[in-house]
Order: structure tokens, then sequence, then C-alpha cells
């Protein structure tokens, strides 16, 4: 299985910077994704890698080989994209046989591997089928097969399940991990949809702006970001305060956000000024107060989005925050109530040097 490493790996077009001086180190077996906005360097990185586009500047090593000089077809890499690039003139079986035939592999191996593929991916039963003749989340399987049937041990996906209708999408994200856990290949997926990455990669790289801002576990990602744009990306929304830290009463911190003071843990100083980041489905809802981070607020806002409601809430320094609830259909615009904020889940920031709106914008 190959572990794949990548060393101050820079890209340019016409004096853009696509990826600049990226290091990132995949590990052997591991489901690894890559994600941020559209821009960031996301698809170059996976072509860097795959050896699609020649980075300008950088090492890639891919099983401890350095690859900078070695075609696609050499790098023994799996590949899968957005577009389906089936053989339209060629039917299920075909396609995926394809790799082993041209390797001229024995025919009882090209069919052993085959058989084992169609049957894994559960479309034995479209054999005989032509891509055409297919549903969208099919032919994606079938590409997969035809990728996994090279006998490649590194897989590059670059927006694979971008095509498939959502549901179908969801579905074969956990056949795509399993397949690959269980055949204990190393995979790169490339995905727009943090909650697609977030259920199927043992780690994620967030990418911005052509370089890496932060590396870690899904749940390392979402509990403990370490800059504010990450806090936003990662988690969909998230409530941003601005303060100044008033006082510290031994691991307490107190910050006053225009007149409202907020308890929080913070590694900060007297004086300096934060960004508290506060998750919506962090924040409680009741009749009382409940702790020492309890305010009264006006709903001035509902939406009901199904597994959850989602309320603005109006403080009484006329601020508002996003409040992510399961319990519905209690509160309507114009009740007030209490929302309760724990201490434990306020993330603190340093105020961002270039401003919070730039330093949390996704271009």
């Amino acid at each position: 299985m190959p572990e794949v490493l990548l060393i101050s790996v820079s890209k340019r077009y016409d004096g853009i910077i696509a990826l600049n001086k990226v290091n990132l180190k995949v590990l052997d077996g591991e489901y690894f994704c890559v994600i941020g906005p559209s821009g960031c360097g996301k698809s170059t990185l996976l072509k860097v890698i795959a050896g699609i586009v020649r980075q300008d500047e950088g090492d890639v090593y891919i099983n401890g080989e350095l690859v900078n000089d070695v075609p696609i077809e050499e790098r023994g890499i799996g590949l899968m994209f957005q577009e389906i690039y089936l053989f339209p003139h060629m039917n299920v079986w075909d396609n995926v046989v394809y790799g082993p035939e041209v390797r001229a592999l024995d025919p009882v191996e090209v069919s052993k591997i085959g058989k084992e593929l169609v049957d894994t991916l559960s479309i034995s039963f479209r054999k005989r089928s032509f891509p055409e003749e297919l549903s969208l989340g099919l032919q994606q399987k079938v590409a997969l097969a035809r990728a996994l049937a090279s006998g490649a041990k590194l897989l590059l996906l670059d927006e694979p399940l971008g095509s498939v209708d959502p549901r179908s999408a969801v579905e074969l994200r956990f056949e795509l991990r399993k397949l690959i856990k269980d055949l204990g290949l190393t995979a790169i997926h490339v995905t727009h949809n943090q909650e697609e990455a977030m259920v199927i990669a043992d780690r994620i790289a967030v990418l911005r702006k052509g370089k890496v801002v932060q590396v870690g576990t899904p749940e390392e990602l979402y509990f403990n970001p370490q800059n504010p744009f990450v806090a936003r990306f990662i988690g969909g929304e998230n409530n941003f305060l601005v303060g100044k830290i008033i006082e510290k009463k031994k691991d307490i911190t107190l910050v006053d956000v225009d007149g409202l003071i907020m308890k929080c843990h913070s590694k900060y100083g007297v004086g300096e000024r934060v960004v508290l980041a506060i998750r919506p489905e962090m924040i409680s809802i009741s009749k009382h107060k409940s702790n020492a981070n309890s305010f009264r607020v006006t709903i001035v806002d509902r939406s009901f989005l199904g597994k959850y409601v989602r309320y603005v809430a109006r403080l009484e320094n006329g601020m508002e925050l996003v409040v992510k609830t399961i319990h519905g259909g209690i509160l309507n615009e114009g009740d007030e109530t209490f929302i309760n904020i724990r201490e434990d889940k306020v993330t603190v920031f340093k105020y961002p040097s270039e401003g919070l709106d730039k330093a949390i914008a996704y271009e």
C-alpha cells in the first residue's frame, strides 16, 4: 500500500498560484480527503500527484519513490473523475476488464478479476449493458471497478460523486469507503462536499488559496479548528463574535462583546482582541438561565429543516446568533427565551490582522 508525500509543491498558471508550497503526507491504507472552496487548488493537487500536471517546484513521492519524472502510466494509480469516462461502445464487463486485458494478463486471471469486482460492486446483473443504459450511479460503479481492475494500490478520486444524484451519492459513498478499506488501498478523494468528506475520511486536508490550512481527523477539524476559516468551512455555519478580553480568573476568560460578557477558556491575555466562534448546534434554548453564559433573546426567524430547526436569535445588545436544535415546534418569531452556551463550547482565536471578513472569506 503506497504512502504519498508532497514536499513544498507549487504550481502556477499564467501568474495565478494554484498550489503554494504544499506539504502533505498521506499514510499507507488511509482514506484521505481534500476539501476547500472552488478554486482553492484541490483538483490541481490531485493532477500533480497523478502526473497529469507537472508541478513548478517541489517533489512528489509515491511509496518512497520520487516520481517527478515518472509518467502517469507508471505511477501505479487508479483514477476516478466527476465526469464518467466509460467506453460507450463497450458493455459493463468489457469496460471493467479493459485494463487487465491491455496488460495482457492470462484470460483466466482477467475473468477472475472482473468477476470479483462486478460481484463486489453488485453490478454483475448489468454486465452486458452499455453505459447509456445505466443510471449515473451505476456508471460510476463501473468506472470504479475499471479503476480497481488496473491493480493500482493508490486510488485518486476527483469529485467522484459530483454527477450522481444526492440519494445515490449518499449510498455510494459508504460502499466506496468499505470497498477501498476491504481491498487495503490508499485513497485520495477530492470533494467540495464537506459532509461527504467528514463521513468517509480518516483524515482531511483543508485547502485555501493553494495552501493547506489544516490537516486532521474529522473530529479534530470540527472541535479544534486552528483558524476562523476552518471554523467556518467545517460544519457549514458558525457564529463569530468579536470582543476584547477584560479579565482572567484561573482557567476562565471574560470577554466583552459589545457590552455582552462571555465566559470561555482562552490562552490569550487581558486586553487582546479576539474572535469567539460558537457553532449553532452547540447553543441550547431554555425558558430559564442554566449557566454563566445564559442570555435573553428574541427569536427573529425560524426555519424547519427536517432534522433540526434553525433559529435566528437576537440578543439584548442587538447582535444575532444562529441556533440549531432538534427540538422544534416550540418557538416562533417574536418569542422571548434564553440561550445557553457552555464555556468549553466556545472556540477563541486571536483577531486576524487582515480582518475577520477576509479571514473567513471563501475566495
